[in-house]
């Protein structure tokens, strides 16, 4: 299953200067790169409240 996600640049990070490879985010960036995990294309970029309105717009109305 492909799961799109944005990642954030501390994940990146942190992930390269990690000691372990069973650190959570570098088990993400390895998802990453494999393809489990797809970032968007362009930078996604928004404030608080555009990210609310974005998640309410996503949750399907009751009729």
């Amino acid at each position: 299953m492909i799961c799109y996600a944005v990642i954030d640049t501390n994940v990146l990070v942190s992930s390269l200067l990690a000691k372990s490879a069973d650190v959570a985010t570098v088990q993400i960036m390895e998802k990453v790169i494999v393809g489990k995990i797809v970032p968007p294309k362009k930078p996604f970029i928004v404030t608080p409240r555009e990210l609310i309105n974005i998640l309410q717009e996503s949750i399907p109305k009751k009729e």
